[in-house]
């Protein structure tokens, strides 16, 4: 139950008027209850009420003061305004979330008679400017403004209480109950009724005409439907065929893609391992290991300055020892050469006899000779042969060497040729193929984008594609000119330049993106008449190109200057025109020839040559680029081969080549060992021919008497130095004694050194092999990575193969096809079932047609049918309804307004008998 303090929602809150009626500015705050407004005659009482009627969407008439809006606006004003505050903050508020707590409607009158509304919240948003919305708050809100006990205007108040006419009394009782209305919905429900049945009846004869036609082509095509049940699986074979097909490419993009995951993880663990050896290889290790030597090497220094001294003395000792032995030793060598001269000259006393074989081996000394010089100067002719086949061997390597890098380019050169054959083949006939398969999708997302109006204005490119020549001879070269700027974009604004950005981003794989050039868009072309290079018959590159969007123009006048470019088709006149400043035309920047040469205007006279190349964007559809690729194709494998057939060439020259030097090689070794044999042959004649010399017997036996003697006085001598060396030995040994233990120290610091030397070496090697390993497992990262790129490459074009496949394929896909074979099988089967339907003279196509077309008819018909019985039968309920609502509203009414009455007779005294 309500307190008294609870204010219902849609409770006027206030109303303020400005220039309305006799209004200036006007406010009224109502009261929780009650609000009387007093004052004189045409002081603007009932203005209030007309506002309030007009401003929540009542008519001008309605209101009894005028007849239209414009003549609520106050004389001299322009416009009139009312806002009213609608209390919203209870259970049946009207949308509290947009709203709040109040509702604000502001009605806006102009002079000329247009009006506005304007809904704001409690906090001043404005919300709706709909005048469906007024009528919406209104109704949700229950505010009846045309009804007489809600708003009781002063016509209506003098008909009640002056002229009690007892028909306008009742039509003023139907008006406050809304019971006019609902007999005014009760008519109109019941004369639509009437009409629609009508309308059923003229149907529902229509529908059973249209049934039996139905009927009439349903048997016939239930007759055909056996015929049409195997073109149906037809259908379906093909479509699960296809998909069969692009199943069987799908597992060989799984395989690829594992692939490349396995790749892709390889490198990580390279990775890995290249960071953990980054870490690992450092020098702390090395530095202590110096610090120990340096204290090592020290102390080894000391014990060397105490050993230097005790070194000398020994060393004078063992001078002195070394000179006595070395006197001894010459002493025991000039005896045992007595000795050995003692021992010959009685062989030679014996041999006397052996004159007869001196001419025997004086001929064999001749021949070993003549052998000897034969076998070497074979050898100097084999071993001149083997340098020539070395020098040879070396060339014909070199030579094969040399073409591989042209081979290399050619081979790359091929497969890129390759590779934008197959996309162009892939694209089909789209034009903007030649740009490349990127290309073509980053053009379809733009166009998207476009029509979504996410652009200012639409981006123009590629600018190859908006750019005709004129004179077909000069699209390489105008083609040579633009360059770069034919795969170019050009945008309105820098927000479009970034859009534009963020989709290349998405779409773009691979290669350099097409530049964008951000500059606002201008509906007219540039005037560049003024500017503009002219020496007739020469015409300048811009007046060569047609280009009709004006956009496109400004971006090649803007970027290229193309006015100023001067086209010449010899180098004669180019040169002529451009050497001397007198006879350069009037502004020209550059003048360009047939071959892509350029010629730079005096005063800086220069030029650059060039090579005349084909169009490969401008004047070129997509079969013609494509033939243009073929070419290039045959012509790089025919290089291809002819490279191949010359190094095959050079290889069978070098393999002949080496096994003439391994045949010479062997034959020089061969020589060499024989060369040997000679001079060892020679050797032994030439010694024994020197054996066979006869001297005089008597000379011989003094001779061997003297060296008898020689051999007495030498013993003598070696028996006096032996007691020498032995008196030097045990000095030296002494000296020897004492060094030994010194070196012993300084073997000790020595091997420590070493020790500490050899383990900073092995740190050292460590380091380099470190340093080697990461350079190797470097080496193998790029390897591994420049696979892992080749197997996204294949697999990218695997699935883009895929797609395409899938973009094009038919129905419904399946998820587990059955194998090609099978269904090659029941496709042969179909068809032969087909083929003896086919011979039937009667048309499927035209019995399914007109099956199809009957039944369409027959069951939209009878929806319609079904609906408006529905409608009916809908429109009878309400309508009764509603009939039966007005008589218990009106008895209930009547009712009480009789025991009211009767109540306050009761209470004024009145005998009611």
């Amino acid at each position: 139950m309500e307190t008294e303090d609870e204010v219902l929602d849609g409770t006027i809150i206030s109303v303020l008027v400005q220039n309305f009626m006799c209004h200036d500015h006007f406010k009224v705050e109502f009261k929780k209850r009650v609000t009387f407004i007093v004052g004189r005659n045409g002081s603007g009482k009932s203005a209030i009420l007309t506002a309030l009627v007009v401003g929540l969407g009542g008519k001008a008439s309605e209101t009894n003061r005028g007849k239209n809006f414009q003549s609520f606006v106050k004389k001299g004003a322009n416009s009139a305004t009312i806002e009213i505050k609608i209390k919203n903050s209870g259970p049946g508020a009207y949308k509290p979330e947009e709203y709040g707590e109040v509702i604000t409607i502001i009605k806006i009158i102009t002079a000329s008679g247009a009006s506005s509304y304007k809904m704001r919240s409690i906090s001043g948003q404005l919300i709706h400017t709909n005048a469906k919305v007024v009528n919406a708050i209104v109704l949700n809100l229950n505010i009846q403004v045309n009804n007489p006990i809600s708003v009781l205007n002063q016509d209506d108040a003098k008909d009640f209480s002056v002229k009690k006419d007892p028909t306008k009394l009742y039509s003023l009782f139907m008006r406050a109950t809304n019971l006019d209305v609902t007999e005014e919905n009760y008519e109109r429900a019941r004369m639509i009724c009437k009409s629609a049945i009508a309308s059923c009846e003229k149907k529902n004869k229509y529908c059973m005409d249209l049934k039996n036609d139905f009927n009439k082509w349903n048997k016939m095509y239930e007759q055909m439907q056996s015929r049409k049940d195997i073109e149906k699986q037809l259908k379906l074979l093909k479509v699960e065929l296809g998909w069969s097909e692009i199943a069987g490419a799908e597992r060989e993009v799984a395989t690829i893609r594992q692939q490349c995951l396995k790749q892709s993880a390889k490198c990580e663990r390279m990775e890995t391992s290249l960071q953990a050896m980054d870490q690992t290889l450092g020098g702390a290790a090395t530095t202590a290991l110096e610090q120990q030597l340096e204290e090592f090497s020290s102390a080894k220094a000391e014990l060397e300055q105490q050993l230097r001294p005790l070194e000398r003395t020994a060393q004078d000792a063992r001078q002195a020892h070394g000179e006595l032995e070395a006197d001894l030793s010459r002493h025991v060598e000039a005896l045992k050469r007595e000795k050995r001269r003692v021992c010959d000259y009685e062989r030679e006393i014996e041999a006397v006899g052996a004159a007869a074989q001196r001419a025997d081996l004086e001929r064999r000394v001749e021949q070993a000779r003549l052998a000897v010089k034969e076998a070497r100067a074979r050898c100097d002719t084999l071993t001149n042969d083997a340098e020539q086949a070395r020098s040879d061997v070396a060339r014909l390597a070199t030579a094969a060497e040399r073409p591989l890098p042209e081979r290399s380019r050619l081979g790359a050169l091929l497969k890129q040729s390759q590779q934008k054959l197959r996309e162009l083949e892939s694209r089909g006939s789209e034009s903007l193929a030649v740009y490349g398969a990127s290309m073509v999708e980053l053009c379809r997302r733009v166009r998207a984008a476009d029509e979504q109006g996410h652009f200012s204005a639409t981006p123009r490119g590629p600018i190859g594609q908006f750019i005709k020549v004129k004179e077909q001879r000069w699209d390489g070269v105008l083609e040579h000119i633009i360059g770069g700027l034919m795969r170019s974009f050009c945008v309105n604004t820098a927000e479009d330049s970034r859009k534009l950005f963020r989709i290349m981003d998405q779409v773009w794989r691979g290669g350099n993106k097409p530049s964008v050039t951000c500059s606002k868009f201008l509906a007219a072309r540039h005037d560049v008449r003024a500017t503009s290079v002219r020496a007739p018959p020469h015409v300048s590159a811009l007046d060569t190109l047609q280009v009709d969007d004006p956009v496109v123009a400004n971006f090649l006048i803007d970027n290229l200057a193309l006015e100023r470019v001067l086209l010449v088709p010899d180098h004669d006149s180019a040169v002529r025109l451009a050497d001397t400043a007198e006879r350069v035309p009037r502004n020209c920047n550059k003048i360009v020839t047939l071959d892509c040469s350029e010629y730079h205007p005096a005063p800086s006279y220069r030029s650059y040559g060039g090579r005349a190349q084909p169009a490969r964007l401008l004047h070129l559809d997509t079969n013609e680029y494509k033939r243009q690729l073929r070419m290039e194709i045959e012509e790089l494998e025919t290089h291809l081969r002819q490279h191949d057939l010359k190094m095959q060439t050079i290889e069978a020259e070098k393999l002949r080549v080496r096994q003439t030097e391994r045949s010479v090689l062997q034959e020089l070794k061969a020589m060499g060992a024989a060369l040997l044999k000679r001079q060892a042959e020679e050797a032994l004649a030439v010694a024994a021919l020197e054996k066979l010399q006869a001297p005089q017997q008597a000379v011989l036996h003094d001779e061997l008497n003297a060296s008898k003697q020689r051999v007495q006085e030498l013993n003598e001598k070696i028996s006096q130095l032996l007691v020498k060396k032995k008196k030097y030995k045990l000095q030296l040994e002494e000296y020897e004694a004492k060094m030994r233990d010194l070196k012993v120290q300084v073997d000790r610091a020595n091997a420590a050194c070493r020790r500490l030397r050899e383990e900073i070496s092995e740190e050292e090697m460590k380091i380099e092999r470190g340093v080697a390993d990461r350079r190797s497992l470097q080496r193998g990262l790029e390897d591994e990575r420049k696979k892992l790129d080749r197997v996204k490459e294949i697999l990218s074009s695997k699935e883009e193969a895929v797609a395409a496949r899938i973009q094009v394929a038919k129905g419904t896909r399946i998820d587990n096809p059955r194998d090609k074979a099978v269904i090659d099988s029941l496709v042969a089967q179909h068809k032969m079932a087909m083929n003896s339907l086919m011979q039937m003279s009667v048309s499927r196509e035209e019995v399914e047609a007109k099956r199809a077309e009957a039944e369409r008819s027959y069951l939209r018909i009878q929806g319609l049918l079904d609906k408006l019985q529905e409608y009916i039968g809908r429109i009878e309920k309400t309508a009764a309804d509603h009939l039966q609502y007005c008589f218990k509203l009106k008895n209930d009414i009547g009712r009480h307004i009789g025991i009211h009455f009767m109540a306050t007779l009761i209470t004024r005294g009145y005998n009611l008998y």
